[in-house]
């Protein structure tokens, strides 16, 4: 026992010692490390950048320093209304108030602002459309040294010029390569003396959810500006006015300027070229979208090559088929699917292949039609010329038919005269009206039921004005006398002239076919 207890007194001062000990080796580390925070054991570097003896996060900034010479900005100048081309406008639009007073301010200033006191009750000035040519800012992405472009089609459409900064600051102007109005994409050409500094294009199918989106842009008109996302769905689609291929879903910020801008993951290459998003107030929301970089390379590089893009055509418009719809042919409500055609083109591989109107397309080359987009994607995606079985569902009845999808070969000048409205000039009514056609339908937003033709544009303190027609208005009669062209619509109202007859009685629908008759003073 007493060999024990002086054991543990032995013990009890060891412990003691090594205490002692440890707690000042744990003081002078502390000394040590208040002394240097950088480099706490000898040897050792943290993770980051080491810029001499500073440590900071550079985050993506070297990254951005890399790829920002690539993006470029744009100005697009766009063409004026044909109905006011051949007008002048003052370089200086204050001339007449400094030289003769405010009572000689132009009509054209008060035009621009229907808030002004001036135009209190003034209908026509309000309605007047602007007489000064359009100015819009984009950006764009240099893929090839030699001078090529990649932007939305959108952002230089109806372009009169289109001039391009540089990252140095050199401001050149570009002409129209080719555009693809499918996936909303346009090349352009600028003719610089040097190799200009390029991105590439990085792997679709290696972006996942989750990854880093880093948008550049000019959101605004402030060049070059910088977001940082993570992607936040692949696939997405959407059926009205927007690119008909699955886009990518970023949380970056993205606005009015960015489009036409890549979209770049942390390595810097191009995963997209930003091009809509969704939000209730037009500025960023945190849903915006980008057309994948290997459309995008495939796009840019046939237009490169080719000059335009190839397509397979069919020849149909189309709808989904609801539940409601095929509850009422007798369908599975369960399963919904298929593409319902409307209507048919005339000589197209539709027509000469046998689909009727009430069709639904429930498969083509062998892979099913779950709605309008699949359609529309795999036959534009096929080879034209080839020869592809087609099964429809007739009365209940599944059919297969055999069509061969034709080519859908389109330029930029080819597209540019594909959109462009069939118009009637100067009318006795004062509005120029067209022949309602798809592209139209979705400009305007028209729904597929209202039956008529469209107002395009409306002259200044016209007849048509002063009756309170607008621009996307659907004229569905006149004199009680359908019309469904242009041309119609100009005989109609040529005979109403010819009879004497100072005033004319339309039937006029918005786009959700409300309708309401105006009478209308023939000039």
């Amino acid at each position: 026992m007493q060999f024990m207890q002086m054991n543990n007194k032995k013990l009890l001062s060891k412990v003691s010692i090594l205490m002692t000990l440890a707690v000042a080796i744990i003081a002078i580390g502390l000394v040590l490390r208040t002394e240097s925070t950088v480099h706490a054991v000898e040897g050792a570097k943290p993770v980051g950048v080491e810029l001499g003896d500073v440590v900071i996060n550079q985050g993506f900034a070297e990254m951005i320093e890399a790829v920002t010479p690539a993006v470029v900005s744009l100005e697009v100048t766009q063409k004026l209304p044909a109905s006011y081309q051949d007008q002048e406008f003052p370089l200086d639009p204050f001339k007449n108030f400094r030289e003769k007073g405010p009572g000689q301010i132009p009509d054209w200033f008060w035009e621009q602002f229907p808030w002004a006191p001036e135009n209190f009750g003034n209908k026509e000035r309000k309605k007047s459309p602007p007489q000064r040519p359009f100015s819009g800012v984009g950006a764009g992405l240099v893929f090839d040294p030699s001078g090529l472009i990649v932007t939305n089609n959108h952002v230089i459409d109806n372009a009169a010029e289109i001039r391009v900064t540089l990252h140095d600051g050199r401001v050149l102007e570009a002409e129209v390569v080719g555009v693809d109005q499918f996936t909303d994409l346009a090349v352009l050409r600028i003719k610089a003396d040097e190799q200009l500094p390029y991105a590439e294009f990085g792997k679709t199918e290696k972006v996942r959810v989750g990854d880093w989106a880093i948008a550049i842009g000019d959101p605004f008109g402030l060049q070059k500006s910088v977001s940082l996302g993570i992607v936040s769905a692949m696939g997405r689609n959407f059926s009205y006015d927007s690119p008909k291929v699955p886009l990518i879903q970023v949380d970056a910020a993205v606005n009015r300027g960015n489009s036409g801008g890549p979209l770049f993951n942390a390595m810097g290459q191009v995963i997209g070229i930003n091009t809509m998003i969704i939000s209730p107030s037009g500025s960023s929301a945190g849903v915006a979208l980008a057309v994948p970089s290997s459309i995008v390379e495939d796009i840019v590089t046939t237009i490169q090559t080719e000059g335009r893009v190839t397509r397979g055509w069919l020849g149909v418009e189309i709808q989904n088929v609801t539940a409601d719809i095929a509850g009422a042919l007798g369908l599975d409500e369960e399963d919904p699917h298929g593409a319902l055609v409307s209507r048919i083109q005339v000589d197209s591989p539709a027509e000469n292949a046998g689909i009727e109107v009430g069709d639904i397309i429930v498969s083509f080359n062998g892979q099913r039609i779950d709605d309008i987009q699949a359609l529309s994607k795999i036959v534009k995606l096929t080879v034209p010329g080839s020869e592809v079985p087609i099964f429809v569902l007739r009365n209940g009845e599944r059919i297969e038919l055999q069509g061969t999808v034709d080519l859908l070969a389109m330029s930029g000048q080819e597209m540019e005269k594909m959109a462009a409205p069939e118009e009637v000039q100067e009318p006795p009514i004062g509005a120029s009206v067209a022949t309602l056609t798809p592209e139209l339908r979705k400009k305007y937003r028209i729904n597929r039921a209202v039956k008529g033709v469209v107002i395009t544009d409306v002259m200044a303190d016209s007849p048509a004005a002063k009756a309170g027609l607008e621009e996307g208005d659907v004229i569905v009669s006149i004199n009680n006398q359908s019309v469904d062209s242009s041309e119609s619509a100009s005989e109609v109202i040529q005979s109403v002239t010819e009879t004497g007859k100072s005033s004319a009685l339309l039937l006029v629908a918005d786009g959700q076919g409300k309708q309401q008759f105006i009478v209308i003073a023939l000039s």
